[in-house]
């Protein structure tokens, strides 16, 4: 989806425009404040993006997963549930016994005798990570009614049980971690779309390619499922190189 950028008065003097940038200090100064909300000119930077605040107290589950997250219980359909609520319309994914995560756009179960769980490429899961665009924040959601950060990974790469932040290494994916020498060009150049880029306990999102991130950000009150420009600007600025699975 196209990303919505805040119309900026170029021709103002009010601070964080072109003509009256911040400097690098004051940006860094307001993110470690949570005040860093809107988006603005940075010095060097260019344009950079409002975040949600950076203090792990004063953010949502988005960007601050707790490990109790793992122990929620999530409900599993019965096939016969599953496949009612298709017929009426209204099934907006989930868990069904036998078959795992199904999407939100299947109409029909096949037979179980002859099911078998798809394993998707790098390209699948970002495909079916952006069947959800537009869907609002909410904790612990995994459907189109709501969904978080993990729910988002775990339904666009079909795994058989929610899978968070917390939960350590995802089922069944390659893990490679960087330390804090490489280089912000060596680390991109070695992503691939459809990666799953893993802050621990804070993050995930899917890479988009050119630096873009899909994802689900936010909080319980505002947010939603998109695609933002932001992996070296906010991301690895602020939180560090992130665990990167790949299929």
């Amino acid at each position: 989806m196209t990303k919505r950028i805040k119309k900026i008065n170029v021709t103002s003097d009010k601070k964080g425009t072109v003509k009256n940038p911040y400097t690098v200090e004051e940006h860094e100064q307001m993110l470690n404040d949570g005040l860093w909300t809107e988006d603005g000119f940075v010095e060097e930077l260019g344009l950079v993006e409002g975040e949600m605040e950076t203090n792990p107290e004063q953010m949502g589950d988005d960007y601050y997963c707790s490990d109790g997250e793992d122990n929620e219980e999530y409900h599993t359909y019965t096939r016969a549930e599953a496949q009612e609520m298709m017929d009426n319309g209204t099934w907006a994914g989930g868990f069904v016994e036998g078959y795992g995560y199904v999407m939100p756009d299947i109409t029909n179960l096949p037979n179980l005798n002859n099911y078998q769980a798809p394993s998707p490429s790098g390209l699948d899961i970002l495909n079916r990570a952006r069947s959800f665009s537009g869907t609002r924040y909410l904790s612990g959601g995994m459907d189109k009614n709501g969904m978080d950060c993990s729910g988002l990974i775990t339904a666009a790469c079909n795994l058989s049980t929610r899978w968070t932040t917390s939960s350590g290494d995802i089922p069944g994916y390659t893990k490679t971690t960087y330390n804090s020498t490489t280089s912000y060009s060596s680390f991109e150049a070695s992503l691939n779309i459809g990666d799953i880029l893993v802050w621990p306990g804070r993050h995930a999102a899917i890479y988009e390619g050119n630096g873009s991130l899909f994802h689900a950000r936010g909080t319980n009150s505002s947010g939603c499922v998109q695609s933002t420009q932001n992996l070296e600007s906010y991301w690895v600025r602020v939180n560090g190189y992130p665990k990167v699975y790949r299929k």
